[in-house]
Order: C-alpha cells, then structure tokens, then sequence
C-alpha cells in the first residue's frame, strides 16, 4: 500500500471520532450547536486516560478467521466507544464550569 493512501486511511479513523465528540458535546450542552473546544478536549482526554487507543489497537489484533470473529471485534470495538460516549457525557454534564443550555 502506498505511504499516502495508509496515512489517508489512518487520518479517516480520527475523523470518525469527530462525530461522537460533536455529539456528546450537543447532548452535553442541551443545543444543536457545533462541538466546543471543551467537549473535544473533553473527548479527547478520556481517550488518553482510558487508553482507548490501545484498546481499539487490541480489538484490531484479535484473530480474523472468520466472520463470527469479525462480527465479535466489531462488537467490541461499538462497546468501546460506547463506554467512551458515556463516559464523556457524564464528565461534561457534571464539571465544575459547565455551562447549561438556556
């Protein structure tokens, strides 16, 4: 695969994200508005702290010998970022500062 399209590809899994951060920041908020510098930063913390990273690099690694394992790591994978949503939801909705839709 050639350098370009790996890193392309590679920078399309953190796009992804994006959409859960903008998410968990309007359902935090209580408003349609776009995703703060708080809820990213929010978001992208509990990654780090949690090592959700290494977890989605652990999940990738599993075994691939048929679809009932891809079906397990997609599982996985969705509980993940479940539990990251969740997480980060709770975390910005009780913060000391948080500002509440009016």
């Amino acid at each position: 695969m050639p350098n370009e399209l790996a890193e392309r590809i590679a920078a399309l899994l953190n796009v992804y994200a994006l959409l859960d951060i903008v998410d968990v920041t309007e359902l935090a908020s209580g408003s349609s508005r776009s995703a703060t510098p708080r809820g990213r930063r929010a978001v992208l913390r509990a990654v780090e702290h949690l090592g959700v990273d290494l977890g989605l690099t652990s999940v990738s690694n599993l075994e691939r010998g048929n679809r009932w394992h891809a079906l397990a790591r997609l599982a996985l994978r969705d509980d993940l970022y479940g539990s990251l949503r969740a997480i980060t939801l709770d975390v910005l909705r009780t913060a000391p500062g948080r500002q509440r839709a009016g």
